[in-house]
C-alpha cells in the first residue's frame, strides 16, 4: 500500500471576518505547504534530473503566495507583512494607509494571488491561498502587530532541556 500524508499543524482558517491572526495562521500553513513541496517534489525532481531521469510531477507551487505575504526584496517589492511593519514604524501610520499601500503594490501586479476588492474597500484585501481565497479585514492589523509582549511572559522562567 502506497501512502503520502501531510501533517497540518496549524490548520487553515477562513471565517466571515478574518484578521491578522488568521493571516499568520494561514501564512504558517502556506510555509508548511512549501516545505512539503520542496521535500517531496522539487528535490526529487532535481535528484532524478541529475541522474538523467525525466519525470513530470504536477504540483501546485505556492512560492508566489509566500512572496506576496513576506517578500522583503526592495527590487521585487515588499510583501504584505513588511508593508505592515513599515506602517507600524510610522508615527502617522494607519490601517487604511497600510491597506492602500497593499492595493498600490499588488493591484496591478502580475502575481494573481492578491485581490483588491472591487468595491471601495478601505480595510479589506483578499489572498488566493493554496486551498481557498480568504478576505482579510485590516481594521486592527496595525494595533495587533504593535502589541507588546506581557511582562509576565517576559519574566517567566524558561526551561531548557
Amino acid at each position: 500500500m502506497r501512502f503520502a500524508g501531510v501533517l497540518d499543524i496549524f490548520g487553515f482558517e477562513a471565517f466571515k471576518l478574518n484578521s491578522l491572526e488568521q493571516l499568520f495562521i494561514n501564512y504558517c500553513n502556506e510555509r508548511l505547504h512549501q516545505f512539503f513541496i520542496e521535500a517531496a517534489f522539487k528535490r526529487e525532481q532535481a535528484m532524478c534530473s541529475e541522474e538523467g531521469i525525466t519525470i513530470a510531477i504536477k504540483f501546485q507551487d505556492n512560492a508566489h503566495i509566500l512572496a506576496t505575504i513576506d517578500s522583503q526584496d526592495a527590487k521585487l517589492g515588499l510583501g504584505v507583512l513588511p508593508l505592515l511593519e513599515e506602517q507600524c514604524g510610522l508615527q502617522s501610520g494607519s490601517n487604511e494607509a497600510f491597506t492602500q499601500s497593499c492595493h498600490r503594490r499588488f493591484g496591478k501586479s502580475p502575481v494573481k494571488c492578491y485581490v483588491e476588492p472591487k468595491m471601495a474597500a478601505r480595510e479589506h484585501f483578499e489572498i488566493l491561498h493554496s486551498c481557498c481565497p480568504v478576505r482579510y479585514c485590516t481594521a486592527h492589523f496595525r494595533e495587533k502587530n504593535m502589541d507588546v509582549m506581557p511582562s509576565e511572559v517576559l519574566q517567566a522562567p524558561s526551561k531548557r532541556t
